[in-house]
């Protein structure tokens, strides 16, 4: 599976928040959600980016999303990242996945 990347859409509750959605195949994921880390600091599950920010008032600059949804098995992780800098940085490490890092498709 080629990793797909797209602007965060406006049903997303991370819009106006994260710039891009990268959607990862497993296991190569977690190799990427742990560069992200090493890369830009903590990160937060998708699901708590709301509540932790309203309350500890911090801004994680990126964010993950691995759970399983209505009993959907798990084939892929998705990544949320701020804006379109740490989209370069992510494309130019992980170009052999990714699909056209050049575009906002």
């Amino acid at each position: 599976m080629k990793w797909t990347h797209k602007p965060v859409g406006t049903r997303n509750q991370l819009h106006n928040i994260m710039s891009w959605q990268i959607k990862c195949s497993l296991p190569a994921y977690f190799d990427a959600r742990t560069w992200c880390w090493e890369q830009w600091g903590p990160g937060i599950e998708y699901e708590h980016w709301i509540n932790y920010n309203h309350y500890a008032h911090k801004a994680m600059p990126w964010a993950w999303q691995s759970s399983k949804f209505q009993g959907a098995a798990i084939d892929h992780g998705t990544l949320y990242l701020r804006d379109d800098a740490m989209m370069t940085q992510f494309a130019n490490m992980w170009k052999s996945y990714i699909d056209n890092v050049d575009s906002r498709s």
